[in-house]
């Protein structure tokens, strides 16, 4: 069982979120730092045609998400 300590929402939160849309996430946890292995993004996903879709439990979140970009500035 984790601790969650803290949780953000997106910027610009939505219902749904569509193929090619770009989620941004701004962290600001005022002294404290990220500590490797310690970011959880969850979430439900529903897929608009359960019946046609197939994702690959061994692929993991690859299947649902193409790029995952974490940019560090002060």
């Amino acid at each position: 069982m984790s601790q969650i300590y803290n949780s953000v929402q997106p910027e610009a939160l939505k219902d749904a979120y569509r193929e090619f849309d770009t989620i941004d996430f701004v962290l600001t946890f005022e002294n404290q730092s990220l500590v490797l292995d310690t970011l959880k993004l969850e979430g439900i996903i529903e897929l608009d045609d359960p019946a046609n879709s197939y994702v690959d439990s061994t692929v993991g979140i690859h299947s649902i998400i193409d790029t995952f970009t974490v940019d560090f500035s002060k």
